[in-house]
């Protein structure tokens, strides 16, 4: 199965200026827990991603204020992503090895087509359910644990 068959579309996309407020407000109203950051909302172009954690960690952990701290702040720019011809199987292997739970999907210009989460695989059974409990116990493990198992 490929990614473009169980992907998430449209994916959220905020701009890098956005505010953390402004993106606090966008997970909660699409019940999501991670932003596609884009330079401008026009443009497709991925520069990153924000996530709850960063949001809260990065950003109002440290005491900066939500409504003057923009999404860039925070958010990571070194992003791993994969076409949306790739195997399942590939996918589930990147988000073990990196150890996330959603990766986006770009076309050769990097522009966003969607996204494919755990859920996503899951949900439409793309791979055994023993690989995806094994990705999960990965991705789950705190990072010092994971290292310390290395």
């Amino acid at each position: 199965m490929r990614v473009n068959e169980v992907m998430s579309q449209p994916a959220i996309t905020c701009s890098r200026t956005t505010s953390l407020r402004i993106a606090t407000w966008m997970l909660r109203e699409h019940d999501i827990g991670f932003l596609l950051v884009v330079d401008e909302l026009w443009n497709r172009t991925l520069m990153g991603v924000v996530t709850d954690r960063d949001m809260c960690l990065t950003g109002l952990g440290e005491e900066h204020d939500p409504t003057l701290t923009s999404v860039e702040d925070c958010m990571t720019t070194d992003v791993i992503t994969c076409p949306p011809d790739t195997d399942a199987r590939q996918v589930v292997s990147l988000m073990a090895e990196h150890r996330v739970r959603r990766i986006p999907v770009v076309d050769r210009d990097g522009n966003i087509r969607g996204v494919v989460g755990i859920c996503d695989l899951i949900e439409h059974k793309a791979v055994p359910d023993s690989e995806i409990c094994e990705v999960l116990s990965r991705i789950m493990k705190p990072r010092l644990a994971h290292a310390e198992a290395a």
